[in-house]
């Protein structure tokens, strides 16, 4: 699975994958988890690079000096609430496939 399709997943299910909540660092934790595990069996994450990509664009879409912190740090940096940086992240991730697709063709 490609990790732009679990991104989607748990946004329309938060409460399956999040436990209830919209928060950005159980959604970090959850794909570190994921990914781990996927690991642990042989497998990987498709969309690694695209996400590394993402991490970038969020740096300079948010003007963060320090991109090393991760999209999770950058993104709460901005908000007063892992809920709305829960939201916020989400935002930008269309904005980031929105902007790819145009320019690139890519499917989002």
């Amino acid at each position: 699975m490609h990790i732009f399709e679990l991104l989607d997943g748990i946004r329309n299910r938060p409460g399956m994958y999040l436990d209830g909540d919209k928060s950005i660092r159980r959604l970090r934790s959850f794909l570190v988890g994921y990914d781990g595990g996927l690991g642990a069996c042989g497998l990987g994450l498709e969309g690694r690079a695209e996400m590394a990509q993402f991490e970038q664009w969020i740096a300079v879409k948010l003007e963060t000096i320090n991109s090393t912190s991760g999209w999770c740090n950058m993104v709460l940096s901005k908000v007063n609430s892992d809920e709305k940086a829960y939201e916020l992240f989400f935002q930008l991730l269309d904005e980031y496939r929105t902007e790819r697709t145009t320019q690139y063709g890519e499917p989002s």
